[in-house]
Formats: structure tokens, sequence, C-alpha cells
């Protein structure tokens, strides 16, 4: 992996995705098992992802798009009203990539934490 977008120090509680960036192809296909996002007790968000069937990788694939549900921001809808938001301004999170990650040869990837700070 070689980049995070947005790469900020501070994010926006409202933001809707990250893009990564791999140094080379990946392999597409149960990605979400291998990418969370932990709070600042390193306890997983509850699916903080849209998991979309199809995952969301460039056509060379060396970036993925990660989708946060818009469920999880958008007011008075029901996801955010039955498990929350999956950001909360202020508070620090870890997106961490695990090693289960594979690139496009089957290769698994060195475990990757980065660290992110969200406000508003």
């Amino acid at each position: 992996m070689t980049q995070v977008y947005p790469s900020a120090d501070v994010l926006p509680e409202n933001l809707l995705k990250f893009y990564v960036h791999f140094s080379a192809p990946m392999g597409s296909g149960r990605s979400y098992e291998h990418i969370h996002l932990l709070d600042e007790a390193n306890r997983p968000v509850d699916l903080p992802f849209l998991e979309l069937a199809e995952e969301l990788w460039s056509a060379d694939l060396l970036r993925l798009t990660l989708l946060i549900d818009p469920g999880r921001i958008k007011r008075e809808v029901k996801p955010l009203e039955d498990v929350g938001p999956a950001l909360v301004a202020g508070r620090r999170y870890t997106l961490v990539i695990s090693s289960g990650l594979r690139d496009a040869q089957g290769h698994r990837l060195t475990g990757l934490n980065l660290p992110l700070m969200l406000t508003l």
C-alpha cells in the first residue's frame, strides 16, 4: 500500500470515502474481510463501509475506493437511527488493512494500521 486519501490529519465527520492506493495490482474480491475501522479503544466500528458485491477497484487494480455507509451519515434514516454514526467528530480512528489482503499474484500484504483523526 502506498497512500490513503484523504490524507489530512483531521477529517470531517461526514466523510464519504477513502481511496486506498497500492504499489502493485491487487486481487479483487473479499477485500472487506481484511479492512477494518477501529475506534479509540481499538474496538471495531460496526459495519462502517458500504459493502458492495462488486468492489470499487480502479481498472488497473491499484486503487480501492471504500465508501462510508451513507445511511450512517444522513440524518433521519434507519441505519443511523439503529446503529448510530460510523464516525464521530473529535474521536480517533485507525484504518486497518490486515495481512490477509492479497495482491494479484496471491501474495499476502504486510498488515497496516493507519491512524485517523476526525473532527467537524
